[in-house]
């Protein structure tokens, strides 16, 4: 099983995620690695997707629903937004673009969900 889905499994992740933290100071040692690594994994399976839909190897529509997801995390999970601007990590410059992105829409987004609550068909 890869990081991500490990990390997607994780009640103690679940759980301190739940909470909506802002601040790595409002969760125990064991729950802020976990966050950490939950994020960090996160945005590189995310600079890695970003990558290959900006080569066209990536279908849009996929990218799209990957890409509204990312908004309303930043929207709902604040110390994404706090993660974000800690140094350490090292992503592409499209990255950067792309994340100063989610976090300019999901504040304008307000109590709105960034995506859809039904999945996209096609006609």
């Amino acid at each position: 099983m890869d990081t991500y889905s490990q990390a997607m499994n994780d009640d103690t992740l679940a759980l301190a995620m739940a909470r909506q933290p802002e601040t790595l100071e409002e969760l125990s040692e064991l729950e802020a690695a976990k966050v950490i690594l939950f994020f960090h994994t996160t945005m590189v399976q995310t600079d890695f997707m970003y990558y290959q839909y900006r080569n066209g190897k990536l279908d849009p529509e996929l990218w799209e629903l990957w890409r509204a997801s990312g908004v309303e995390t930043f929207r709902t999970n604040p110390i994404f937004k706090t993660l974000w601007g800690l140094p350490g990590a090292s992503y592409s410059d499209e990255m950067h673009e792309l994340v100063e992105h989610y976090i300019t829409e999901s504040e304008s987004l307000g109590p709105t969900r960034a995506f859809p609550s039904q999945p996209v068909r096609k006609p």
